[in-house]
């Protein structure tokens, strides 16, 4: 298997395996042959597949880094800026990333994310001189995932052979929020309208409800700092108030959804990080927090929605 970036030094590529030695063989190819021409590695892919990988090929030690996908991308918010950081290391030299976000188990709203994820990789890395490529479990995926893999992936890899998509789309055209629209909140929620004098009564109503709901001291506030972060943007950016709603799914995680009359433009929004020194804020800030972050937006207004696991 031998991948070729594009003129740009940009390359990214679905891998669609068939079992674990599949995957092994394939991912060790793939990143057997980056060392080969000197360019560092970064592995994000579920932890049992990292034991896997190092298991067959001990001489990758200090070579390629090894991350937990089921930690990094259990937002699919956070793995773009971690893969940036990655990249500016290298200082323009090529490199090679590999990144497993969609894994059997993942919910729906999860795997909703992670393949916009996918999609927004082609707009967030392309000027970068990176290869990507994204494992696909075809025997254990749902059908419906391998056809959007088709659509966010320029190629695909299958057996060995490489493939161009026929589906692929833009990146902002997949992303479109008719395409992954939000299920209605429950009947049941707190609801609250809010505006700037209410931000210290509604962060306590908010670490009260965590609190109550079974988050510790540490995610309650979390909780409390992501929601504050959402209102603060409604009120400087989307109008100057806005209607947090708040309730527990079936999951028991908590959800918030804060919902004001702006406009997010930029569909990468809240994947850029801060620079150096500079304070950690924002739809970034609240991407770290979260376990799943939902942004929808357009001109009747901006929805976000944030999960925050028990």
């Amino acid at each position: 298997m031998t991948t070729v970036p594009c003129e740009s030094g940009f390359a990214h590529q679905a891998l669609f395996y068939r079992g674990a030695a599949d995957f092994v063989d394939s991912v060790m190819s793939f990143v057997g042959e980056g060392i080969a021409r000197r360019e560092r590695v970064m592995i994000a892919v579920p932890g049992a597949h990292i034991d896997l990988l190092r298991a067959e090929a001990p001489r990758w030690n200090g070579h390629a880094h090894f991350l937990d996908m089921t930690e990094l991308g259990r937002n699919p918010g956070r793995i773009i800026p971690a893969v940036e950081e990655f990249l500016f290391e290298q200082e323009g030299r090529p490199a090679r990333f590999v990144g497993e976000p969609i894994w059997p188990g993942r919910n729906t709203d999860e795997i909703a994310e992670a393949t916009r994820h996918e999609s927004l990789i082609n707009l967030a890395l392309s000027q970068f001189s990176v290869t990507v490529l994204c494992p696909y479990d075809v025997e254990a995926l749902p059908e419906r995932v391998i056809a959007d893999a088709w659509r966010t992936h320029p190629e695909a890899i299958s057996g060995g052979l490489t493939h161009l998509s026929r589906h692929f789309a833009d990146a902002r055209a997949m992303c479109r929020d008719d395409l992954w629209p939000l299920a209605p909140p429950p009947e049941q929620t707190e609801t609250c309208s809010f505006g700037f004098d209410d931000l210290l009564a509604l962060r306590a109503r908010v670490h009260h409800y965590g609190l109550l709901s079974g988050l510790g001291e540490d995610r309650a506030f979390d909780l409390v700092l992501a929601v504050n972060e959402m209102v603060s943007n409604s009120i400087q950016y989307g109008g100057g108030n806005g209607v947090l709603r708040i309730w527990t799914d079936q999951r028991r995680a908590i959800v918030c959804e804060v919902n004001d009359s702006g406009h997010i433009t930029d569909p990468l929004e809240g994947r850029y990080a801060p620079g150096p020194g500079l304070e950690a804020r924002g739809l970034w800030l609240v991407n770290q927090l979260s376990d799943l972050v939902e942004i929808r937006s357009g001109p009747d207004g901006t929805r976000v929605r944030i999960r925050i696991n028990p």
